[in-house]
């Protein structure tokens, strides 16, 4: 009977811990989210970018491609906001295809 009750423990133990994997957030996806909307409020976006870049890049999976093209995108931002250019429209694509990882997951 004991030996019946532990797997069954076992059992439930291993199904919740694959519940909670397959519905995990995505906190340094949403973090990197949150730091690029600021960026694209900010009179001074480069150090936001430069957050947000770091959240994506220890983000796990490589989210079918678009956390690599994230990056990229922040880091041409990042250039052209260090040249005093406009990155709204940059910002908004990397706002786009860190979504696209979250969802493609």
């Amino acid at each position: 009977m004991n030996h019946y009750l532990t797997r069954i423990l076992a059992v439930v133990c291993i199904t919740l811990g694959l519940c909670s994997t397959l519905n995990a957030v995505e906190p340094r996806m949403e973090k990197a989210i949150q730091l690029l909307q600021q960026a694209q409020a900010s009179p001074n976006p480069v150090p936001l970018l430069e957050k947000a870049q770091e959240h994506l890049q220890n983000a796990t999976g490589n989210k079918a491609g678009f956390k690599v093209d994230a990056v990229k995108t922040i880091k041409q931002a990042i250039k052209a906001a260090q040249r005093g250019g406009n990155v709204q429209a940059q910002i908004g694509q990397a706002i786009a295809q860190v979504q696209a990882g979250i969802s493609a997951r």
